[in-house]
């Protein structure tokens, strides 16, 4: 049976008993602010954990990788130009060759040290400076002048860097114009990139000549942090939370049947009350929504992907929708007597 009941009146009716101050559903509207921000704040505790532990094994030589020859028998020759491009993929953080220059003295700071030339693209510094000394030769701050070969050079500290780059106890020079080729180019990758899946493809892209060549990770990690992340259980977390709120939804509902059979014994149809249950769930799972939203906003510096909590806060208010919907979609169909005897 119809009543006079409009979509707009219903709306105004859900708001009230979703936010007014009297309001029986107050109880569900502070579960949705908790679970929204609890959603987010489970979601940037474990991104924080991995960007750790990505941070710890980058340190350690976590996708560190050296390109050369397969077998030391015959010698392979990398192009200097094909592997400094290999900085274009967006996978890749820095990519060039080093060359090895025997030793060398940097007075007053170093005698006999290790001395390499090494591309720009893998340490930017050398664009700005003649030599980079090791923070094991020297600790200066700034720049300096040091003598090399009793020449004045231009030099800084080598500021830290991953683990097998070789910076800290070494004299690196930028490359000479005859260093077209190396028998090694080394390659920095993005810390979240998985050396495994992309050596071949970095190989494939590299001008070889002399041997064919394979790829060597300084630090092989046992499993793949990144891999350990996206199998987590905790990415079920807004879900959870959502399926959560809208069974406790639910429940509250169904302390509100006598208030519920006011609505359809003044005349209110099925349809119409079916539809108030089901705007009010969508006001709270909106707000459980909002409140998401506005908690990665808040811990937006935390966050690595903050696509994640968006899609989390859409997930969760699906969830509690649903699920609100569905444990009390009896309720309406119910006689309104029936509804006034529960208490």
């Amino acid at each position: 049976m119809a009543d006079s009941w409009r979509f707009a009146d219903l709306t105004r009716e859900a708001m009230r008993n979703v936010f007014g101050r009297s309001a029986r559903l107050l109880p569900a509207l502070a579960l949705a602010g908790v679970l929204g921000g609890g959603a987010v704040g489970v979601l940037t505790l474990e991104q924080s954990a991995l960007n750790a532990q990505i941070a710890a094994l980058t340190s350690q030589g976590r996708g560190v990788v050296f390109i050369g020859e397969a077998s030391p028998d015959r010698p392979a020759s990398i192009s200097r130009n094909s592997c400094e491009a290999l900085t274009e993929d967006p996978r890749v953080e820095r990519a060039g060759i080093i060359v090895d220059a025997g030793r060398a003295d940097a007075a007053p700071f170093a005698v006999d040290a290790p001395a390499r030339r090494a591309s720009t693209t893998l340490f930017p510094e050398l664009g700005e400076v003649d030599v980079l000394v090791g923070d094991t030769l020297a600790s200066q701050q700034g720049p300096f002048r040091t003598l090399v070969y009793d020449q004045p050079f231009d030099a800084i500290v080598a500021p830290p860097s991953r683990e097998g780059t070789g910076s800290a106890f070494t004299l690196t020079f930028p490359l000479l114009p005859a260093d077209t080729s190396a028998s090694r180019c080394a390659v920095l990758l993005d810390p979240f990139a998985t050396a495994s899946e992309l050596t071949s493809d970095l190989i494939a892209q590299l001008e070889v000549t002399g041997n064919t060549v394979s790829g060597q990770e300084v630090l092989a990690a046992a499993s793949d942090p990144v891999d350990s992340y996206l199998g987590r259980l905790g990415r079920f977390a807004p879900m959870a939370f959502g399926a959560l709120g809208g069974f406790a939804t639910a429940l509250i509902t169904r302390t509100r049947t006598s208030e519920l059979a006011v609505y359809r014994l003044s005349g209110t149809s099925t349809t119409s009350l079916l539809t108030l249950l089901l705007l009010e769930n969508l006001l709270l799972a909106g707000t459980a929504a909002a409140v998401s939203g506005a908690a990665a906003l808040l811990l937006l510096p935390q966050l690595y992907d903050p696509a994640t909590a968006a899609v989390g806060g859409f997930a969760l208010a699906g969830c509690w929708a649903l699920v609100a919907t569905i444990a009390s979609v009896d309720i309406p169909f119910r006689r309104p007597t029936d509804l006034a005897k529960d208490r």
